[in-house]
């Protein structure tokens, strides 16, 4: 599990859906989410927690995608198997991990140094701790 710190910028709800914004290491962050604690509200500071397996890694991105959380990095370890890559970087201060397939690494010509851009779903956020 990789965990974000961040700070609560706004939240919109409508009737049990709640999108909630971020900003963590200068970078915007959203949330979806069907239940959430009256106490996330503007200026509250969270941890987030996001899946390694839910992490995508794009290199190059051209274009428009509808994930929200595109997160510019830069990678600082890879680490290949015989079928899954670990690909780790630092964001909002702590080391993050995405696990894709060896074949998406190699295909990717993935390196360390490289400038990437770590891709997060909204749903697949989620609030871990009110601080």
């Amino acid at each position: 599990m990789n965990y974000i710190n961040a700070v609560v910028r706004e939240r919109e709800s409508l009737e049990n859906i709640n999108l909630v914004s971020f900003e963590a290491d200068e970078q915007s962050l959203k949330m979806i989410s069907l239940e959430l604690s009256q106490e996330v509200n503007e200026g509250k500071k969270v941890i987030l927690g996001v899946k390694s397996t839910n992490i995508a890694l794009a290199k190059n991105l051209d274009g428009m995608l509808s994930i929200s959380n595109q997160l510019k990095v830069k990678i600082e370890s890879i680490n290949l198997g015989k079928l899954l890559c670990s690909v780790k970087f630092y964001f909002a201060g702590e080391v993050q991990e995405s696990i894709i397939t060896k074949s998406s690494a190699e295909r990717m010509n993935l390196h360390i140094g490289d400038e990437i851009i770590a891709l997060i779903k909204s749903s697949d956020l989620s609030i871990v701790e009110v601080l």
